[in-house]
């Protein structure tokens, strides 16, 4: 019988490491999907120059609520 493949611990966390950016990369696909789908059938939004502003507000005294969605 022939040996198991040993892999030395380097590449064993590089290996580890893609397999989680797959992992990242399909998560971001389907919560995309998600949203896409959501935003067809009701409209509701936030432009991207809404969410830049109410991140610029994160820590800061400016900081507020997440804007409501509209369409």
């Amino acid at each position: 019988m022939a040996d198991p493949l040993k892999l030395d611990e380097e590449l064993k966390e590089r290996i580890r490491t893609l397999a989680g950016r797959k992992d990242a990369r399909q998560n971001f696909a389907n919560e995309a999907g998600s949203s896409w789908a959501a935003y067809l059938a009701d409209g509701l939004h936030l432009t991207g120059e809404e969410v830049e502003a109410w991140l610029d507000g994160w820590g800061t005294e400016a900081e507020t609520e997440l804007p409501a969605c509209h369409e």
